[in-house]
């Protein structure tokens, strides 16, 4: 992302609003948009992106509802996904 010229990442949530969380909600969306630009920009395929994302949180058996966010930034449906129970 660094070669798109990203060089920030602003995190608009409120300390408090963090603790309610339950689990690192940074890493989880950071996660989804790392895996998208892995699959949409590098090409990289769908199995091997999702493989490295679930190492940084990617969680994609969690229950999200609807899509998960991964698809919505690639504005299509990833099969591959683990998907809730």
């Amino acid at each position: 992302m660094k070669a798109k010229g990203v060089t920030t990442v602003v995190n608009l949530r409120m300390p408090s609003e963090m603790a309610q969380i339950g689990f690192d909600e940074v890493a989880w969306r950071a996660s989804h948009l790392w895996g998208a630009y892995l699959i949409r920009d590098r090409k990289v395929p769908v199995e091997t992106a999702l493989s490295q994302t679930r190492k940084i949180n990617l969680r994609d058996d969690a229950p999200f509802g609807g899509q998960q966010p991964i698809e919505e930034f690639l504005g299509r449906t990833i099969p591959e996904l683990a998907r809730p129970k």
